[in-house]
């Protein structure tokens, strides 16, 4: 087991500059997963700590070993893709096996081994199958174990869910995660998807064109927001926005009402333009002053087309961000006191 740790890293693909002055301390036995759009540099960031990619300036250490130079072979980690990388043509008692042969681990040991780890991924009775042989889910099974078997200090994850369905997908990360809780093994695992990132990760990391926006718990992430960027990014439906000059108001969809609730709120005049209805839940579209938002509610509600409603919403939950400093988040105890009377004088100014 090891921490991991990034130390002004900063790697370049010719004139671009993908990674800058980058750094991150990943704890001992931790699950961190790295979270953001396209391009914004987290699967560089695996490739880097692999040893897939070199580095143009900084350091890299697993544990208290530099490991910048390195061979990707002797920085004792285990990495899973997106898209398995099984041998077509092993079975998958020879996929798991492969490493070990490669240490000149002795057969008797290398067959223990399998059959421990085949019997905790619940893949016993395919060892003798081929990966064409296989779903999706015992594909990413064999691909883990493959991992898995070699012990390694750390494991690195990008995207290995991703191939899968809606429904494997769910059970795959509860199994995931059990797995690194039983193993304690430092995990960095990679994911667009925000909900894999809030359900998985014991902190999350959240990057943009290269740079780290937050690094947090998945409740800091969510309900202490760094900037607007990842207020925006972090949520399903994500946080709705008002803009006014270098001012801009957030509040996340399941925090408006229909109806006043107990407490100190702001009433938003808006125009209903449409329901979702999504079984235990109801995402109504509205536009409020221009711009349209979602509101996220459990309670049914009859509205046409183009009918005036008020919304509710309690001061408390409210965001503000300042655009001047990059969409950074103002402290709502500074903010949402007077904020009826300081909205309105925004609104006039604008």
């Amino acid at each position: 087991m090891a921490k991991v740790s990034f130390k002004e890293v900063t790697k370049k693909f010719g004139s671009t500059e993908l990674l800058k002055n980058f750094n991150l301390e990943v704890k001992d036995q931790e699950f961190l997963v790295l979270v953001g759009p396209s391009g914004c540099g987290k699967s560089t960031t695996l490739r880097l700590l692999a040893g897939l990619e070199t580095l143009n300036n900084g350091e890299i250490y697993i544990g208290d070993r530099l490991v910048n130079r390195l061979d990707p072979k002797d920085r004792d980690i285990a990495m899973v893709f997106q898209n398995y990388a099984l041998y077509p043509h092993y079975t998958v008692f020879e996929n798991l096996a492969f490493s070990l042969r490669l240490r000149k681990v002795p057969k008797a040991e290398i067959q223990q081994r399998v059959n421990a780890i085949a019997q905790m991924l619940e893949i016993e009775m395919l060892l003798e199958r081929k990966p064409k042989e296989l779903s999706g889910g015992q594909r990413q099974r064999v691909a883990l174990g493959r991992a898995i078997i070699r012990n390694p200090k750390v494991f690195l994850m990008d995207e290995p869910l991703s191939n899968l369905d809606a429904k494997l997908r769910v059970a795959m990360r509860a199994e995931l995660m059990s797995l690194q809780r039983k193993l304690k093994t430092t995990t960095i695992y990679v994911t667009h998807d925000q909900v894999e990132a809030m359900t998985m990760g014991d902190r999350i990391v959240v990057l943009n064109e290269g740079k780290i926006q937050q690094v947090g718990t998945p409740h800091e992430i969510y309900h202490e927001p760094a900037n607007r960027f990842v207020a925006g990014f972090m949520g399903s439906p994500p946080m709705n926005f008002l803009e006014r000059g270098a001012i801009t108001l957030g509040v996340r969809p399941e925090d408006i009402y229909f109806s006043r609730p107990e407490g100190e709120n702001w009433q938003v005049p808006a125009t209903f333009q449409m329901i979702e209805p999504l079984g235990a839940e109801y995402l109504f579209h509205v536009v409020v002053d221009g711009t349209k938002w979602i509101i996220r509610s459990s309670q049914a509600q009859s509205f046409t087309v183009g009918q005036q409603v008020t919304l509710y919403i309690p001061l408390s939950k409210i965001y503000f961000f300042d655009e001047e400093k990059e969409g950074a988040r103002i402290p709502q105890e500074l903010s949402k006191m007077s904020f009826p009377r300081r909205w309105e004088s925004i609104k006039k100014a604008a």
